[in-house]
């Protein structure tokens, strides 16, 4: 008895959530976990994971990868009825994972206003998997995007101070097999005085 229970209630769970759902534009996607319900509002923003592929389960995009969300702005009601990304996301609620489909012409002429790469068949399709982990205001994105900043100054100046030393070691290297005897300025600079 307790095992029929389980049983229908995970089938239940799974058609709840795995069932395929429309935008009001027509864009199919399938709801892989469902959030907590509310709408989004125009004005807000949705921080979400996001991978993109291709036809051949090539990675466009990650956001796992690339160590930082998607943080755009819930579309507006004219965006609403795109048949693209914009439609899907409208309809997202916080939590929410989902999945869909979109021809790479729509993909690149609709959502990126650009041409379809000449290495991308125009009719292959493209898989998105969409996870909205938040919804913010915009202080919250502006304090987003300051640390955001921060740590790329952060890690410019990092690689910018390896470099430095290693640019050092290789100019300290070629001076002495050449035997050159150098005076280094306390920025680094290396001069030889060939004539007082």
């Amino acid at each position: 008895m307790k095992t029929t229970f389980y049983c229908l209630m995970a089938l239940s769970l799974l058609l709840a959530t795995g069932c395929d759902k429309k935008t009001p534009g027509g864009v199919t996607y399938k709801v892989l976990t469902k959030g907590d319900g509310k709408a989004v509002a125009f004005g807000e923003y949705l921080v979400m994971n996001l991978t993109m592929k291709d036809s051949k389960d090539s990675v466009w995009y990650d956001t796992k990868a690339n160590g930082s969300p998607v943080v755009t702005p819930v579309p507006d009601a004219s965006m609403e009825k795109d048949e693209a990304e914009y439609g899907v996301f409208k309809v997202l609620t916080k939590g929410d994972s989902v999945t869909f489909q979109l021809s790479a012409k729509t993909v690149f002429t609709k959502t990126r206003k650009m041409p379809v790469p000449a290495n991308v068949d125009s009719s292959s399709v493209f898989t998105f998997h969409v996870g909205l982990q938040d919804v913010w205001n915009q202080d919250q994105v502006q304090q987003f995007q300051q640390r955001m900043n921060d740590e790329q100054q952060k890690k410019m100046m990092e690689q910018q101070a390896a470099q430095i030393q290693l640019d050092s070691a290789t100019l300290n290297s070629y001076l002495s097999e050449k035997g050159i005897a150098a005076q280094i300025t306390p920025s680094g600079l290396r001069y030889v005085v060939t004539k007082k």
